[in-house]
């Protein structure tokens, strides 16, 4: 299973193919809930990151999979897998170079989202983007999102990508779907739980600060 996971995380880092993003900077979007949230749908206990500087809680039954030692996967700080294995909630570190830190300036979290696509455009094929990235923010902390689909027909899946900074690190936090399945609700669904860990997030800075 671990080796299915594998394959699939990191054939989720793509982009369509020639595709390129240009923005001006963004305006805030204040409050937006893209999707409801799952009342008591998330575990009393914390995942963190490895340096400590973010903190939130994951789905409730959720499991944890070991990823050491897996170099495609080196930037990845955990996943954790429904029990049937069918989606994954993953967090990334998305490297803060020199550049990205001018483009964040000058574009805020979109230029996040820019790069978040682009790092997946190094490493697999090509996907659709269904939702083109959009910023956000919710119990006053900032976010920019996105969405896509892969695959056709039965073999079509899905995923959303949350950006953001905890001041100092960009982050990726995503909910991929591993395989396809027939009922296109679970995806709401699945959003709506992505909504509810977001709003646990801890060492995300206010849009005010």
């Amino acid at each position: 299973m671990k080796s299915l996971l594998v394959v699939v995380l990191v054939s989720l880092l793509v982009v369509v193919e020639g595709c390129a993003l240009f923005y001006s900077t963004p305006k805030l979007i204040p409050e937006k809930h893209f999707y409801e949230l799952l009342p008591q749908s998330l575990e009393d206990d914390y995942f963190h990151s490895p340096l400590g500087d973010l903190a939130g809680k994951y789905p409730k039954g959720w499991l944890q999979i070991n990823l050491e030692h897996i170099a495609p996967l080196e930037n990845v700080a955990f996943t954790y897998t429904n029990p049937e294995r069918t989606w994954a909630m993953t967090l990334i570190e998305i490297p803060g170079s020199a550049d990205l830190r001018m483009r964040y300036q000058k574009s805020g979290l979109l230029s996040i989202a820019e790069e978040s696509i682009n790092l997946h455009r190094l490493k697999i094929d090509r996907f659709t983007i269904t939702r083109s990235p959009e910023t956000f923010a919710q119990y006053g902390m900032r976010f920019a999102n996105y969405e896509i689909s892969r695959g056709s027909g039965d073999s079509m899946a899905y995923g959303r990508y949350v950006v953001f900074s905890t001041g100092i690190r960009y982050y990726e936090l995503s909910m991929v779907q591993l395989r396809g399945v027939s009922n296109p609700m679970i995806n709401i669904e699945n959003y709506r739980l992505l909504q509810s860990v977001i709003s646990s997030l801890e060492g995300v800075p206010s849009h005010s600060d």
